[in-house]
């Protein structure tokens, strides 16, 4: 068998949907290819989102671990500092005092040996005073005779030299017990094995749109990314324990019809993409411009940023106070989107060099390539970064939906001019396609605002809950106050004050200052 013929015998599958280059796939294998693309762009979407929920959920877990914890430190306290002083003395075990059973210091073992010696807190110890033998040297008699006065004594507890070396022997084992029983500590508080499972299925997730990228359209799998927001839907409910609402319900159906119609409506046959081509494509003067023309944006961007960033430390070493102004929280979002686009661009070209590559047809001869991966891992890790950037400056109810848009926006314009993905598209195509996207941003639309109706509902209820926990502390209080006054006005005239008792008539100390 030759190498060709082990290597196409590996890839049958891969061989079969690719096609060669410069081909369009048509007949069954237009089906298989396409329906393989958007299988595979189904689970990558999929597999994110739950990597996601995953990691949402280990990060509640410990949260509610921390208030939990948070709230018996505070119990405790507050049991400790109710208890009299002299209760925690007797609790703690007073071992001071001049009569200490010595059984009661060592229950733990018969072998312990323990000796209590009393110490005076000036002079050294001598054999001569040990509570054993319940005298004292002759020197700590002063030179008068007169015997000191008692002090506290001071207890040392001390093990017998056999079992110091019986524990010495032990102590590795101890320690390393100690040290097994950290980790496993820790990684039962950081929910070790639940982020450990998020990392490895979002990123299961990632390569899997990565592939699809090489066997369908870039703009369908931009779209199928919408069903990650499905996912976060029925996982919230499910794996969270979130409540969901009709607009949930809603949103999930315009979005799931908007995905359908803009598959429906796009055209489903795949071209191969080989480096040749590519070369050929990038070459064209619409999508240099189109490549400038972002780049400009990107770059006028970060400028404004760096330059908000500038003038506001210069206003604040004058001692005036500005905040981030709303541009520039949107300059963050719109950078994070235009990288994006430019990382499915890049993308995809790289995807589908290694796809052909994987099926026997190697695709890195050309030092092109080069050009399109280091581009790619230019995009891709600032993509990441902006995106954070953004979603910590701006709220997530306006980071989403806008970012989808002008990320799917971008996405379209360059399949179309470098991946001439609509370049046979009918006036049916167009309808269904233009209808599909419409529809889709709808659901995402939905699904931003029902997230903000849960929060001001949450918001009131908090504020309800708070209103209602401040009435109840003040009536409370009246009703403590009321039973003070009740108790004094129901007492007897001893207990009154003072100032109130009536003057004495019947010869007392006050007789004499009797008003007449």
């Amino acid at each position: 068998m030759t190498d060709m013929d082990f290597t196409n015998s590996s890839f049958p599958n891969i061989t079969s949907v690719i096609g060669s280059c410069g081909e369009d796939s048509s007949g069954s294998s237009t089906s298989s290819s396409f329906a393989s693309g958007v299988l595979v762009a189904f689970l990558g979407s999929t597999f994110e989102q739950l990597g996601l929920t995953l990691w949402k959920l280990a990060d509640n877990r410990v949260q509610k671990r921390r208030e939990l914890r948070k709230n018996i430190l505070a119990d405790d306290e507050h049991v400790e500092l109710a208890t009299p002083s002299s209760h925690r003395d007797s609790l703690a075990g007073n071992v001071d005092d001049e009569s200490v059973d010595q059984r009661t210091l060592s229950p733990a073992s018969k072998n312990d040996m323990i000796e209590v010696v009393r110490r005076d807190s000036d002079d050294d110890l001598s054999p001569s005073s040990q509570i054993s033998g319940r005298s004292f040297g002759a020197d700590t008699q002063p030179e008068d005779g007169i015997p000191p006065s008692p002090r506290k004594p001071t207890t040392v507890i001390r093990f017998d030299s056999e079992v110091e070396e019986k524990h010495i022997e032990t102590d590795d084992e101890e320690n390393e017990t100690d040290r097994l029983e950290s980790w496993r500590v820790w990684c039962v508080e950081k929910e070790i094995v639940v982020t450990v499972l998020a990392a490895i299925v979002y990123a299961a997730g990632n390569g899997l749109n990565f592939v699809a990228l090489g066997l369908i359209q870039e703009s369908i799998v931009t779209l199928i990314g919408a069903w990650a927001l499905v996912i976060n839907i029925v996982t919230a409910k499910y794996m969270l324990g979130e409540e969901l609402s009709r607009l949930d319900g809603v949103a999930v159906i315009l979005i799931a019809v908007g995905i359908a119609l803009s598959i429906f409506g796009s055209h489903h046959s795949t071209t191969v993409w080989c480096i040749k081509r590519l070369v050929t494509q990038y070459k064209q003067l619409s999508v240099i411009i189109l490549i400038i023309m972002n780049l400009t944006v990107i770059i006028s961007l970060i400028s404004f940023q760096f330059g908000f960033f500038y003038w506001r430390r210069h206003q604040e070493s004058q001692g005036i106070l500005v905040k981030m102004r709303q541009s520039v929280k949107f300059s963050y979002m719109m950078v994070g989107a235009q990288i994006s686009w430019f990382t499915v661009l890049f993308g995809k070209s790289f995807s589908t060099l290694i796809v052909q590559t994987a099926a026997g047809d190697n695709q890195f001869t050309d030092p092109f390539v080069f050009i399109i991966v280091i581009a790619f891992l230019i995009s891709l890790p600032s993509q990441l970064f902006y995106v954070a950037a953004s979603l910590a400056v701006n709220d997530a109810l306006f980071h989403v939906p806008n970012f989808f848009i002008f990320y799917n926006l971008g996405s379209f314009i360059g399949g179309a001019l470098l991946y001439e993905e609509m370049k046979e598209f009918t006036t049916e195509n167009y309808v269904l396609f233009i209808l599909g996207v419409l529809i889709l941003f709808s659901g995402v639309f939905l699904v931003n605002h029902s997230q903000k109706v849960k929060r001001r509902q949450l918001k009131k209820k908090l504020l309800e809950e708070e209103e209602k926990n401040r009435l109840g502390t003040i009536e409370e209080g009246n009703e403590e106050s009321e039973s003070s006054v009740n108790g004094r006005s129901s007492g007897p005239t001893a207990d009154r004050s003072p100032s109130l008792q009536p003057w004495p008539t019947d010869g007392g100390v006050f007789s004499e200052l009797t008003p007449p």
